[in-house]
């Protein structure tokens, strides 16, 4: 059943902060879709309970999924939005990554509709791909409603947030923009969309969950069998000890091989289901489900899937996952990497080892030449060729409120209820973009239309994004391909791009120049979703004088 409106803000507010909430800092699911998920429930509740209206201005602190989606949101929703983000982009973490696959529904699995790909969200809408193309259509899709609510102002590249003193009235930020300059105003909401920090170690250098790796890759000299240690065992742990025993592994072709195909497939998810029931109970009474969970994992499991698992293990690896616990086993992880995991671990197969488990914390990680030598507080000791650490991360979410009041919000989303969709049908007036999924953008381009001659007729260009970072850029592309109707450099005095769906000019600092002289460079750093152009759109070149000035030595 969903959270009532009430609740959720509850869940949410940040203690002793007035009108100060997070989104999924300190709960225990955090994909990227249910912060989404979250976000949505959030400003629904907000606008539900009247604590936001057409005329409020809110701040969204944090510019990744569930900071973009919130800021969509209260747009839509009639609020005027500023959007704080530490990064120089939007959406950094999963930008640009090619090695994680992002599916909306498969950690829910075996729950009714986890195969689906497509989020089905309301707003940010994405199906199933690589982590760097989900990102590519969260990008595009946040900035075209930047274009089409005009609620939304940006700050990139933000640094010394300071929030609000515990328990005062007012709701006054203030940060320092690129180049120091100081920010402070008043908002009637603050949305802490921080995330849950970035992962580091003090026994080795980490590297994060969400930079590109060679972990699914096979070793290239044929010869050698590289030996890894996975340390922790949440969903970024168990997810790396999968890629480095399993080639070729994703969630959903995996799923629909081993379980989905076979007579048993609907049999062991009930089982499932019910094991994972009973695990809740134990832990509400108290007591630790790993080894219950351990047990029926083995029991539950049929031949068949470790025989398929065998077929799939990679020859140039072993793996070794280790945590403190007596069992890796808890709630805290999906059930599906869960029960993938405890079938490399106790894999029933004669030829075969799928991996080992290591009990016990780690004391130190020292080089051992081109490896490394691990030593556990209890006096084990072990050489591995790569260790991978995955302990977790510092909550960002810290810095905004004491100890205990961090333990006070864990608490009351111990039940992890917040990330259930709670809002009605058609809240944010965008239904019709539930129904469908997202594709991801296989064309790259924009449309430059060019007028040629009198008569006005036109010549189209194809100008691929990719080529294109900034605005000035653009615009010299623009202007070679307008060779030689405009002298270089006058682009705004000559001409300049509109967009040809909605009429908006696309206002840049060349314009505002009194006398560009030719062949001065002059830089607009912008990039081309700051000014509102993204991929598909169509542009067209507007000219503004009909007789081109003309410079010394030009024909």
């Amino acid at each position: 059943m969903a959270i009532s409106a009430e609740n959720i803000l509850q869940h949410m507010a940040v203690p002793q902060r007035p009108e100060v909430y997070q989104i999924g800092c300190l709960e225990r699911r955090v994909t990227l879709y249910s912060q989404q998920v979250r976000a949505l429930n959030l400003v629904f509740a907000l606008f539900a309970r009247k604590k936001l209206q057409r005329s409020s201005r809110v701040a969204v602190v944090g510019g990744g999924a569930a900071g973009l989606t919130a800021t969509v949101a209260l747009a839509r929703c009639g609020a005027t939005v500023t959007l704080l983000e530490r990064l120089d982009a939007v959406i950094p973490f999963q930008s640009g990554n090619l090695t994680r696959w992002l599916h909306p529904h498969i950690y829910e699995w075996p729950e009714e509709g986890c195969h689906n790909p497509d989020s089905g969200l309301p707003l940010l809408n994405w199906s199933a791909d690589y982590a760097a193309n989900v990102a590519l259509v969260l990008r595009d899709e946040f900035y075209r409603h930047v274009r089409e609510t005009k609620a939304i102002e940006i700050h990139k590249g933000v640094r010394n947030v300071k929030p609000p003193e515990p328990g005062s009235a007012g709701r006054r930020l203030e940060w320092n923009g690129p180049g120091g300059r100081f920010w402070s105003e008043p908002f009637d909401a603050v949305i802490l969309a921080v995330g849950f920090g970035l992962e580091g170690s003090t026994l080795c250098p980490v590297q994060s969950y969400w930079r590109n790796d060679d972990l699914a890759q096979f070793e290239l000299d044929a010869e050698r069998v590289r030996n890894y240690l996975v340390s922790g065992c949440g969903d970024g742990g168990l997810v790396d000890l999968l890629r480095i025993r399993i080639s070729d592994f994703r969630h959903g072709e995996i799923l629909e091989e081993l379980i989905g195909r076979h007579p048993e497939g609907a049999r062991v998810e009930k089982q499932l289901l019910l094991t994972e029931e009973a695990a809740r109970a134990k832990v509400e009474r108290g007591e630790d489900p790993s080894d219950f969970l351990y047990d029926e994992y083995q029991r539950i499991r049929p031949r068949y899937i470790d025989d398929k698992i065998a077929t799939r293990l990679r020859g140039d690896t072993r793996a070794t996952l280790n945590g403190p616990d007596q069992f890796p086993w808890n709630l805290n992880s999906s059930i599906l990497n869960r029960f993938f995991a405890s079938a490399l671990i106790g894999l029933r197969h004669p030829s075969s080892v799928g991996a080992d488990w290591w009990r016990g914390k780690i004391a130190h990680i020292g080089q051992d030449g081109t490896g490394y030598l691990v030593g556990l507080e209890n006096g084990g000791q072990r050489a591995f060729d790569r260790v991978i650490l995955r302990h977790g991360t510092r909550a960002v979410i810290s810095q905004w409120m004491q100890g205990s009041d961090a333990a006070l919000v864990r608490s009351r989303n111990a039940l992890d209820q917040t990330r259930i969709p709670a809002w009605p049908d058609g809240f944010f007036g965008e239904a019709t973009e539930q129904k469908r999924a997202t594709p991801r953008r296989q064309d790259r381009k924009i449309y430059v239309h060019i007028p040629v001659g009198a008569g006005q007729q036109e010549i189209t260009v194809k100008m691929d994004v990719s080529e294109f970072s900034r605005v000035d850029g653009l615009l010299d592309g623009v202007y070679f391909a307008l060779l030689p109707r405009v002298p270089a450099y006058t682009y705004g005095k000559t001409w300049r791009l509109r967009n040809r769906v909605s009429g908006l000019d696309l206002v840049h600092v060349r314009e505002t120049l009194d006398e560009p002289r030719f062949g001065e460079p002059m830089l607009d750093s912008r990039s081309l979703e700051d000014v509102g152009i993204l991929p598909g759109d169509e542009l067209e070149v507007v000219f503004l004088m009909r007789t081109h000035p003309r410079l010394p030595g030009w024909p």
